[in-house]
């Protein structure tokens, strides 16, 4: 059985619906029960049903077993019963309805609002309550993705700066947003384009796409200022950028053309936008872009890394 938290609240059991779908909170299904199958190229998970598990491909990524489906790889449980899928605790709760039933993803379905990450926990299948089950550990934080997948979340190997940041506005896309003199803003409105070069001798190794955020305990100054909305998940969005960007780049401009991932943030969290093969003397940019939360920041290295790098291993 699974169970989910969010921030270490109950959410209660994993439910399935006939056709493999995989809900939280929705007492009028029964229980889910997953058996945990390792093999020597990965590990995956079978439902009692013998339907394989798996993220669905394309855009909503939903958690779901399928029937005549072999189980998609890249399942693993940690020590403390953790499900983790490739490396991440970072599972997402989205609505159905006004009940409190939500289906679940791997990543918060674009365009609706009404989604929360949840971590999942595995229990033996005789688990009548929730109760009793201990709680995620607070140790690991949600988010961060094992280097397995990625590079690792700091800057003590190979990295390169942005040449290039650059506001933009997307509530008015045709408007020329002057660069502030008190630092970056991120909001639903105003976007940054960052612009990396990557580095001849990285032809070999990973580049990750990382965003640094150090919680204000870890930081002797904060330079930052974080409101979130209520009732609403904080997330980013990491766009890729096919078209040159100048100093004057408009959002129509510069035309993000693909956006590569949503996640959470907040202070303290650390995220891998994306990961690929590195390509020698490449330029790549990217719009990062906020959804119910304002920051203001500077991108810096020191004291503590904060906002948007390339980073390679």
């Amino acid at each position: 059985m699974l169970i989910g938290y969010t921030h270490g609240q109950n959410r209660g059991f994993i439910h399935q619906l006939g056709d493999g779908q995989n809900r939280l909170n929705d007492p009028t299904l029964p229980n889910g029960n997953f058996t945990y199958t390792r093999g020597p190229n990965g590990n995956g998970i079978v439902d009692d049903h013998g339907r394989g598990c798996i993220i669905t491909p394309g855009l909503t990524k939903q958690f779901q077993c399928d029937e005549g489906v072999k189980p998609e790889l890249g399942f693993e449980v940690g020590c403390n019963g953790t499900l983790m899928y490739r490396g991440s605790v970072d599972f997402w709760a989205c609505a159905v309805n006004d009940q409190g039933v939500t289906n679940v993803y791997v990543e918060p379905v674009l365009h609706q609002k009404k989604c929360t990450y949840v971590n999942l926990m595995a229990t033996p299948a005789n688990t009548t309550s929730t109760a009793n089950v201990p709680k995620p550990s607070p140790s690991q934080p949600h988010g961060n993705k094992s280097p397995a997948y990625g590079c690792p979340h700091d800057l003590k190997g190979d990295f390169e700066w942005p040449r290039i940041i650059h506001p933009l506005d997307r509530a008015h896309p045709n408007k020329v947003v002057p660069e502030l003199k008190n630092g970056l803003v991120l909001d639903d409105e105003f976007c940054q384009l960052y612009t990396f070069q990557v580095n001849p001798s990285w032809r070999a190794k990973r580049c990750s796409l990382i965003w640094l955020f150090p919680d204000e305990e870890d930081i002797e100054h904060p330079s930052y200022l974080f409101s979130t909305e209520s009732n609403s998940s904080a997330l980013l969005e990491f766009w890729h950028v096919d078209k040159p960007s100048l100093l004057n780049s408009t959002w129509n401009s510069v035309g993000p053309s693909k956006i590569v991932s949503v996640g959470p943030v907040g202070p303290g969290f650390s995220y891998n936008a994306k990961t690929w093969q590195c390509s020698a003397s490449e330029l790549q940019r990217f719009v990062v872009c906020g959804r119910h939360f304002a920051l203001l920041y500077y991108q810096q290295l020191i004291p503590n890394p904060i906002g948007l790098f390339l980073r390679a291993c």
